[in-house]
């Protein structure tokens, strides 16, 4: 299954979205172009150096990673699928709270998810890159939102090929439980049959703090942006 495009159709522009696009894009090629050999260390997250002295490790160098992180991507498809996805899902979202308060968000969302992924032990020695836990803070924005919206979605199964518009829920609840699958491989199979470089836990702790800002912005009138929805397709 790959989504295509949402059934919600909002009005205006979402700038942030496509802020995030360009700056994730230029920071993959530049660093692609300039490669520096410590880029992933200095500047990806490692829940380990939280715990080294101040005087090796500086205050400052175990707090910006906390926000530097998510804009660092592995490769090309890494950074694609990302931006596919945030730009899917993102820009109803945008377009719902308004610009600022969705970029705000968007990075809380980014770092709570790391918080999450520190909390409960994940990949504590090796580097953590990429948007994938903020995104999938959007994702749950999304669903709280939205929740009653279809996904137009590509769907390949052997010789099967087809395109249907999938409520949301279900879309999000086979991803997020393909993922639950794919992390419980990896904690049972660590180190013998099977081990992943993916860090789950910062998706699972992206989404459940952007269902709970949902929850707080659709309960607060203040939060929600004038553009409101405008039509479904």
């Amino acid at each position: 299954m790959f989504p295509l495009k949402s059934n919600v159709v909002m009005k205006g522009f979402p700038f942030v979205i496509i802020f995030l696009i360009i700056i994730n894009s230029i920071t993959y090629i530049f660093f692609t172009l300039h490669p520096y050999g410590l880029l992933y260390t200095d500047y990806g997250f490692i829940a380990t150096k939280l715990s080294v002295p101040d005087n090796v490790v500086s205050l400052w160098e175990k707090i910006y990673p906390f926000f530097t992180y998510m804009f660092l991507h592995a490769d090309y498809f890494h950074l694609f699928i990302n931006m596919y996805f945030l730009y899917v899902f993102g820009k109803n979202v945008e377009l719902y709270i308004g610009s600022y308060k969705f970029m705000l968000v968007y990075l809380l969302m980014g770092v709570l998810a790391i918080v999450f992924n520190t909390f409960f032990g994940g990949q504590g020695g090796h580097p953590i890159i990429g948007s994938s836990g903020a995104l999938s803070g959007i994702i749950g924005l999304y669903l709280v939102f939205f929740p009653f919206s279809k996904i137009k979605t590509f769907i390949f199964l052997l010789i099967y090929i087809t395109i249907r518009d999938i409520p949301v829920l279900i879309v999000i609840v086979l991803f997020f439980g393909i993922q639950f699958f794919l992390w419980l491989v990896d904690h049972l199979f660590a180190y013998t049959i099977y081990e992943s470089n993916t860090a789950y836990l910062t998706h699972f702790g992206g989404f459940v703090s952007g269902v709970v800002f949902g929850l707080i912005i659709k309960l607060n009138r203040y939060f929600i942006y004038k553009n409101k929805l405008n039509s479904v397709e």
